[in-house]
């Protein structure tokens, strides 16, 4: 079993900041509630006006293109950061990965590369127009999960240099 006293703080943070952003991401990822108007909501991947929602992948020909492009970086981020987790829970596991310095900092590169897709794509999202007083909760947790993964980067990179 993994001994977890042995990792240092900035490693334990990552985890949980790994785990938290993933949650977050995957909830908002998930629900119809990026943005909502009296009567409608919507979410990168259902419609809903009154009790009806349609599936968005039924109409994926007649979507528009920054729709698509927020719904690819924002499947990107979510790849990137259960990428990420992966190789950190491994990175934990495994006394060879732990031993080799080159681990954390890939962990980071894929940390950061996550958060820069879904700040793509939220970026993207928020930017269409009429939406800006719209936006909704779902929205806001994909950013605060790009954050957490974020901030998880600069703690695994702090923890590669504090190594040594």
């Amino acid at each position: 079993m993994a001994d977890f006293s042995s990792l240092s703080g900035y490693a334990k943070g990552s985890l949980v900041l790994i785990l938290l952003g993933c949650l977050l991401d995957v909830i908002g990822f998930g629900s119809p509630y990026w943005i909502s108007a009296p009567g409608q909501h919507q979410g990168l991947w259902k419609l809903c006006i009154s009790d009806i929602c349609y599936d968005l992948l039924n109409a994926r020909q007649y979507l528009p293109g920054w729709l698509r492009a927020t719904q690819f970086f924002e499947t990107v981020g979510l790849i990137l950061i259960g990428a990420a987790g992966i190789l950190l829970i491994l990175t934990i596991l495994v006394q060879m990965f732990r031993d080799k310095k080159i681990f954390p900092i890939l962990n980071a590169i894929l940390c950061f590369a996550a958060a820069g897709c879904i700040f793509v794509g939220v970026i993207i999202y928020g930017t269409q127009d009429g939406f800006s007083s719209y936006l909704s909760w779902a929205f806001a947790l994909c950013i605060v999960g790009g954050i957490l993964v974020g901030v998880a980067g600069v703690l695994l990179i702090v923890s590669a240099v504090a190594r040594g």
